[in-house]
């Protein structure tokens, strides 16, 4: 994800302290990450669906995103850590792209741990980090037209259709489709409300689904 300067700095995000979800922990990205990262990420299956990750993916890669989300000062940006095991199993973010105020959502989860709820679980948690910590109206992603699991976690997170487009892939080295979508902050009040309501807590996570 490609960020801008935020005018307005009381939109500037924070990732400096952790968010805990029932069974993840997101946090800042590492130096001591960079192999466990692309141990993960050295995947067929991952890069195709991602606009920026090439295959192979090497620990000087990682490293070097590392690096640049680190001082990435308009975004937010985390290692998805699985509390039982305490170890990395992905990452994700929010960042600005050039041409617009809306935050786009990313995220990549090692296949070994595909099929748990956790790309849900952890996106449902950044979302919230975004409209909390920010005055943003709206959070978009985009995902393969071809990648079910991404388009039900998106959904699963409130997220509405909002038409396609062409992004360029590193892995193809073209342009693949993309079906977009977006999460306005009243949609969100809504769920939000509405899971408290229903279980009396807004992180309540469908198991077995990503």
């Amino acid at each position: 994800m490609v960020c801008f300067e935020v005018e307005d700095r009381e939109q500037h995000p924070d990732d400096s302290q952790p968010v805990i979800t029932a069974r993840l922990i997101l946090r800042t990205p590492q130096a001591a990450d960079a192999a466990v990262l692309a141990r993960l990420g050295n995947s067929p299956a991952i890069a195709k669906n991602l606009a920026s990750m090439s295959y192979p993916f090497s620990t000087e890669q990682a490293a070097e995103w590392i690096n640049a989300k680190s001082e990435n000062q308009d975004g937010c940006f985390f290692v998805i850590v699985e509390q039982k095991s305490n170890m990395p199993i992905g990452t994700i973010g929010y960042g600005f792209r050039p041409d617009d105020p809306e935050p786009s959502l990313g995220y990549w989860i090692g296949e070994a741990y595909w099929a748990n709820g956790y790309g849900t679980e952890a996106s449902q948690a950044v979302i919230t980090h975004a409209f909390e910590t920010t005055k943003i109206e709206a959070i978009r992603a985009a995902c393969r037209v071809i990648n079910d699991r991404s388009h039900r976690v998106l959904e699963k997170c409130g997220f509405q259709y909002a038409g396609t487009g062409m992004i360029r892939s590193r892995y193809y080295n073209g342009m693949i489709p993309v079906d977009r979508f977006r999460l306005c902050r009243k949609t969100w009040v809504a769920l939000t409300s509405w899971a408290v309501g229903r279980s009396g807590t807004p992180d309540r996570i469908e198991e077995r689904t990503d």
